[in-house]
């Protein structure tokens, strides 16, 4: 994607676009099959750090309430600890904090999300591994595994995939339920010659937004692998689904 179509396509999906710039892009978008893809993709991208940023304010939050509640424990009755919820189980309450999100965006580069081409690049042969773009990152006041997070991102982009998984293998050990780690971490092994990890990480990731991707690069990693009759299948699935690899795993297969 070329700067210009990434200023107009993060414009669209920010909804920054005036009215009649948006109808004319709109109009661009039905006739460019490309274009539209890398849409989608950078609509997922947005979606995915919307949900990380309303996740730290929540965990933020939450460390706050428990240090207030530690300062009043001389005058407030104890009550018995509570399990801690799965980290996956906070997405059914985020929805209705989309617009909250969006507040937070403003501190993260969103120029970051696309570097050149998409996840699948149209100028490699068909299912030629391409990393899957990266997350904007910014430092900021991050500590702890937030910090080390962003900058495993930092060094994905970079196209240092062993530094990422230096940071961020030892990060999932202790957040095995977030799917965006997990995710990252998968394409990360497979571009590292690790693919029979990176099968087990994918395989676990249920987060809605990373669906598609998910099923590419599980489909890349069983081809790398030489797990064929697995890959085959899952790109029969995606070419059938009409979504945004469905090209892509169809001349894969035409291919074969």
């Amino acid at each position: 994607m070329n700067p210009d179509d990434f200023d107009r396509a993060e414009a669209y999906v920010l909804d920054e676009l005036p009215a009649a710039e948006r109808a004319a892009f709109e109009r661009e978008l039905a006739g460019d099959e490309r274009l539209r893809r890398e849409v989608d993709r950078l609509a997922a991208d947005v979606h995915a750090v919307r949900l990380r940023a309303i996740e730290g304010a929540v965990a933020a939050a939450g460390a706050r309430f428990r240090a207030g509640a530690t300062d009043s424990a001389h005058t407030a009755p104890r009550r018995p600890a509570r399990r801690p919820a799965r980290r996956r189980a906070l997405r059914r309450y985020l929805a209705p904090l989309t617009a909250a999100a969006a507040v937070l965006l403003v501190a993260l580069w969103v120029g970051g999300l696309v570097g050149g081409a998409g996840d699948a690049a149209t100028d490699q042969p068909a299912g030629a591994f391409a990393p899957a773009v990266g997350l904007p990152t910014t430092l900021g006041d991050d500590e702890g595994d937030e910090r080390a997070f962003t900058e495993g991102m930092i060094d994905y982009k970079r196209g240092d995939f062993a530094a990422a998984l230096a940071r961020w293998e030892p990060l999932l050990a202790t957040r095995p339920d977030d799917d965006t780690l997990a995710f990252y971490t998968a394409v990360g092994l497979i571009a590292e010659g690790r693919e029979a990890l990176a099968v087990r990480l994918l395989a676990d990731v249920d987060e809605p937004a990373l669906a598609e991707r998910r099923d590419w690069y599980l489909a890349q990693a069983y081809r790398r692998s030489r797990r064929s009759a697995e890959a085959t299948a899952l790109l029969e699935q995606i070419a059938a689904g009409g979504g945004r690899y469905a090209a892509e795993a169809a001349a894969v297969l035409a291919g074969e």
